[in-house]
């Protein structure tokens, strides 16, 4: 997009100041930045994806009948304001079960040029020890796609349990997706990765069927050999993939026993094991033995894969990150802990100025051991791979909801914006779940189309008394000023055409002042001079 000369100047002298000033929910956003979605008794959220100013939501919603928890997969939308959009199959949001079964729930999902795609898993409770992973797409009206695969969705009905976790679409709107298969006659779990056509249909040119699965004697399903369980054993879980140039690049974890260890694959685009990644292929590894390792994220910049991993278990709870070069040679490991907290990293965003926003749960190590997490908490790894400790003055964000308990699931960014969902539990209302979602400024002069392009005036600039704001497309739109710290110094809704503020108690200097118009979602900035 192109930018306004002045608000790149501003960006480049605001990146040193942001980074150090405590970090702001926009008020615009929900309830002063927080938005609670109640669908049904129990409501989880497994992804989100923000695209412009609306957010897309996934995960699962249902209720107890007696013990059994009748649940259904759900995807939904929300507007700039943090409300289900109504235009999203009438009501916000789809929610259904994969033909056949009657509970279903998604993982993962991501959005491409000509639809929403996702991926889930789901049972039936008359058909004893069987989970089948499927694969199906929805339009941007929020109804399913009945041209993708068959009817929408795809299965590929595999093994006894058939687990998807992540879906991604690839470059050419190839549909990558990977989780686990168990063996039928083993009842064991072997690594599983697929492409589909963006039609839904198998691409055959990724190994020789559109699938790999590893089973216990070291064969692919289409024949062709690995070393991987052989060396290792059985029990590969598939988390997350990235593609990188000609290959992509899943991981997660490995249990030979009764702890997990950290597993990396890099396969190339013809389905091929790529023998030049870590000498074999992948890697097996721990970061501390006796714990719990896995890896739950995974980014690609800068010629380094960055893997986010887990370590979990007694005296651990830290957020690490792991990098590499494509050839799996190591080139450091950065670990953060917090005092008298438990930290148990769930996701993590590039933002638009080369660092990573890294998720967790934070659990208070002086509670209850029942507690899951008590806040949305989110550290800064810079661009150099270190931790900012100066981030929001205390090296970390830790918001919490009106509930209970809360955690943050999953983390984006958009149009220079970090989005946050993830739960609230609510124990008082019957210990229910409601999905959650939080909208952080991370830097308030990134992002923003160029000034005046919606028909904004402001003048006059330089100002020592009123600044009169000016509209000629909309008449409801709000504002708000920030200093060159960061910190929002004003704010306001305007329900008319113009609007005059008065400047003349706000200490000189200079200032951005951002408008959102509230029928479009629309943003821009400038520049204002206070003498």
């Amino acid at each position: 997009m192109k930018m306004n000369y002045t608000i790149f100047l501003l960006i480049f002298f605001f990146n040193d100041f942001f980074s150090q000033v405590p970090k702001q929910l926009d008020w615009f956003f929900g309830d002063s930045g927080k938005v609670e979605i109640d669908i049904d008794e129990n409501d989880y959220l497994s992804s989100i994806e923000a695209i412009d100013s609306v957010i897309y939501f996934s995960g699962y919603t249902g209720h107890y009948d007696d013990t059994i928890l009748n649940y259904d997969a759900i995807i939904g939308r929300l507007d700039y304001q943090g409300n289900l959009d109504s235009t999203f199959n009438d009501s916000g949001y789809i929610r259904f079960d994969f033909p056949g079964d009657n509970h279903s729930s998604i993982t993962d999902m991501d959005v491409g040029d000509s639809g929403i795609y996702f991926i889930g898993n789901s049972l039936d409770y008359g058909v004893q020890d069987t989970l089948h992973l499927f694969v199906g797409k929805i339009d941007f009206s929020g109804r399913v796609d009945t041209s993708f695969a068959e009817s929408g969705f795809f299965t590929p009905n595999l093994g006894r349990y058939d687990v998807g976790n992540v879906i991604s679409v690839a470059s050419n709107e190839q549909v990558v997706f990977c989780g686990t298969s168990e063996n039928k006659i083993s009842l064991t779990d072997h690594p599983l990765m697929a492409r589909l056509h963006y039609n839904g249909t198998l691409d055959t040119t990724f190994g020789t069927t559109g699938i790999r699965i590893w089973d216990s004697n070291g064969e692919l399903a289409d024949s062709l050999t690995s070393t991987l369980i052989a060396k290792h054993g059985s029990g590969g879980y598939l988390t997350d993939m990235v593609e990188i140039d000609d290959n992509y690049f899943f991981s997660g974890y490995y249990r030979p026993g009764s702890n997990n260890m950290c597993l990396m694959i890099m396969v190339k685009k013809n389905g091929d094991i790529n023998l030049n990644y870590a000498g074999l292929g992948y890697r097996v590894f721990e970061l501390s033995p006796n714990n719990d390792n896995a890896i739950v994220s995974n980014y690609y910049a800068n010629d380094t894969l960055y893997s986010l991993i887990n370590v979990v278990g007694t005296g651990y709870g830290n957020v690490t990150l792991f990098a590499q070069d494509t050839l799996g040679t190591q080139l450091d490991v950065t670990s953060f802990s917090l005092p008298d907290w438990i930290l148990e990293s769930t996701d993590m965003a590039w933002s638009p100025n080369g660092d990573i926003a890294v998720s967790s749960y934070a659990i208070n190590d002086s509670l209850s051991a029942s507690v899951d997490s008590d806040g949305f908490f989110i550290i800064n790894i810079n661009s150099q791979g270190v931790h900012d400790a100066n981030y929001n003055n205390d090296g970390f964000f830790l918001e919490e909801f009106d509930s209970e308990e809360s955690g943050i699931e999953d983390l984006c960014f958009s149009n220079g914006t970090l989005f946050g969902g993830g739960f609230v539990r609510k124990m008082v209302s019957g210990n229910e779940f409601d999905f959650c979602f939080m909208k952080l400024i991370n830097n308030p002069s990134l992002g923003i189309p160029d000034v005046s392009q919606t028909g904004i005036i402001m003048y006059p600039n330089p100002v020592s008394d009123i600044l009169r704001i000016e509209s000629s497309e909309s008449n409801l739109f709000t504002f708000q000023l920030f200093n060159v710290a960061g910190e929002r110094v004003s704010q306001n809704k305007v329900m008319s055409d113009s609007f005059e503020l008065n400047v003349s108690e706000i200490p000189k200097g200079i200032y951005v002042i951002t408008i959102k118009h509230l029928s479009t979602g629309i943003i821009e900035s400038q520049k204002i001079i206070i003498e």
